[in-house]
């Protein structure tokens, strides 16, 4: 079984067959996230917007959880999950998952990944490791967020349909 570890560095196993995780964009401001959002709804497809590692100590925690409403706001339709990048801070971490985040990232010392992770399961979230993902897309020009953004879910194959035979 393929698998990633968890914030607290425990593997995390994903089913053999399960389907392909969403595409995950690195947003900065609310324009970059709505442009993704308005591509994963045309394209018909759930995605993740993320904050970068260093936004939680630049933008502060109500910034990116007024974000992430805000864009949810604007283009409600489309499907997705935000995640809040709190890069090493614990208590920021552990704020966020307070205030009703369901997705937080985190990179620190072992225990205190541990700690959060125990918060976060009690509050039915989930703690992942900080950092970009591998095959995240940055949207860093917010005047052509929507088209960078489906034109990397088309790259990705996305967007394709499953051919009918026949």
């Amino acid at each position: 079984m393929a698998g990633r570890k968890d914030a607290a560095g425990r593997r995390r196993a994903r089913p053999l067959g399960a389907a392909q995780p969403p595409v995950v964009f690195i947003v900065h401001d609310l324009a970059s996230a709505s442009g993704a959002l308005e591509a994963a709804r045309a394209a018909r497809r759930p995605i993740v917007l993320r904050s970068p590692p260093g936004a939680i100590h630049a933008h502060g925690l109500g910034f990116l959880i007024a974000l992430f409403a805000l864009a949810r706001e604007r283009v409600p339709r489309a499907r997705f999950t935000a995640v809040i990048d709190c890069d090493n801070d614990a208590a920021q971490a552990h704020r966020a998952l307070a205030l009703g985040a369901k997705h937080v990232a985190f990179r620190g010392h072992k225990r205190a990944g541990e700690a959060l992770q125990s918060v976060a399961t009690q509050l039915k979230a989930e703690l992942l490791p900080s950092g970009v993902p591998r095959r995240a897309c940055r949207l860093d020009d917010p005047e052509r967020a929507a088209e960078i953004a489906l034109a990397y879910l088309d790259q990705e194959g996305r967007l394709a349909k499953p051919k009918r035979s026949g």
